[in-house]
Order: structure tokens, then sequence, then C-alpha cells
């Protein structure tokens, strides 16, 4: 009978403990259409995390480029602990020039829907919203 007992508060305590501490963690994902328009003069490589660059995401001056991505969001004991980021780069010529971290919070009403990040690359050879 008392092994009972301590097998039932240990049984507890694993079920209960990890919510007390903080620990139950939640992973919410979120598509993120991520819009990269060329602000430059010349045809440049736009591409976003988990692509690499090529032929494919060349983009012509003053035109959009387009890539869907998923951003996971980790929750922690329904507080929205820290923003998802991703990254961001242009090249030209075969070679990388620049590259930004984008950072977007979670937003629960876009659950079913997909987000629209936009992302712009200057003839100063920066990132900026558009």
């Amino acid at each position: 009978m008392k092994n009972l007992k301590v097998f039932t508060f240990l049984l507890i305590v694993m079920i209960y403990l990890p919510s007390c501490l903080g620990l139950d963690e939640v992973v919410y994902k979120q598509s993120v259409r991520v819009r990269l328009k060329n602000n430059t003069n010349n045809t440049i490589n736009l591409w976003v995390e988990g692509e690499s660059m090529n032929a494919a995401n060349l983009v012509e001056p003053q035109a959009i480029r387009e890539s869907v991505i998923t951003i996971s969001f980790n929750v922690t004991n329904d507080e929205f602990a820290n923003p998802a980021r991703f990254s961001v780069n242009a090249g030209f010529n075969g070679e990388a020039i620049q590259s930004t971290i984008c950072t977007i919070d979670y937003d629960p009403t876009y659950n079913k829907q997909e987000r629209i990040y936009p992302v712009q690359f200057n003839s100063d050879g920066a990132f900026s919203g558009f």
C-alpha cells in the first residue's frame, strides 16, 4: 500500500511539475508569404532562409518575388516568449552581398490565414520594409 501511495505521489508530481515550472511548451506554426522587392537598378538574387542563391530567385529592378515559409513560435504558459526570426539575403553576380534577420511576432488571428511580410533591398545596400 505504501508503494502505491509513493507511486501515485510521484505520478502527480511528474504530471504537474512541468506546468508549475513553466516547462509546458507548445509550438505553433504559421505560413508567411515573404514579399521580396528589388529596389535597385540591377538584377539581383533575393532569397529567404532555407533557399540558396540560384537563377530561380533572380529579381529584375523594381520587381517583386514571393516565397512562402513556415514560421514556428514556441509558446510557454500561454505567453509568447520570443518572436520568430528568419533571414533574407541579397546577392549579385553569384556573390552574397547582404543579409538581414527579420523578426515577426505571433498573431493568433492568422491561424488559418497566410501572413504577408514585405522586405525590399535598396540601392544603398540596406533592407527595409515597403
